[in-house]
């Protein structure tokens, strides 16, 4: 997992990891400029495409540890802020099995997990197979949160 800011002189290093991080971050920043409706915006097919939403951050304990094979999360808060947790595979327990049409498999959350939190502008890069658990209430106070989370097929 990279964690960053939108503003970083690192953006660039970030950039060349993966061939379509450029057109992604472009994507992004033009939503800080201008006015991106919520939901599903296709940028290359199902190789990279961002979900825009709005929602209520949950207390840890509505939440589960989510992991992916075949899509790099790109996870961007716009407004508000939001704890990810985040957790080693050999650590956690699977409560659902790998499901290839929606690639995620889920994990119960434990209740020794490292966390970070994100705000405005700030954004977390997570490989397949690394869970996470987003959503999670800042200082245990929901709150609204709007996010854009960019998925970009390795």
């Amino acid at each position: 997992m990279i964690v960053s800011n939108i503003n970083s002189p690192e953006l660039e290093k970030y950039v060349l990891t993966n061939d379509r991080f450029a057109a992604a971050f472009d994507f992004v920043k033009k939503i800080f400029t201008g006015a991106v409706e919520d939901g599903r915006h296709i940028l290359d097919g199902d190789d990279l495409y961002v979900n825009v939403m709005t929602y209520e951050s949950k207390m840890a304990e509505q939440s589960c540890f989510e992991a992916h094979k075949n899509y790099i999360d790109i996870q961007i808060i716009i407004d508000g802020e939001e704890i990810i947790g985040y957790e080693s595979a050999d650590k956690l327990s699977l409560t659902r099995e790998y499901d290839e049409s929606g690639d995620y498999m889920l994990y119960a959350l434990n209740d020794k997990y490292d966390s970070i939190r994100v705000g405005s502008g700030e954004f977390a890069i997570i490989f397949p197979e690394e869970p996470h658990a987003p959503g999670i209430a800042a200082d245990a106070k929901p709150s609204k949160v709007r996010k854009a989370v960019v998925k970009v097929r390795v």
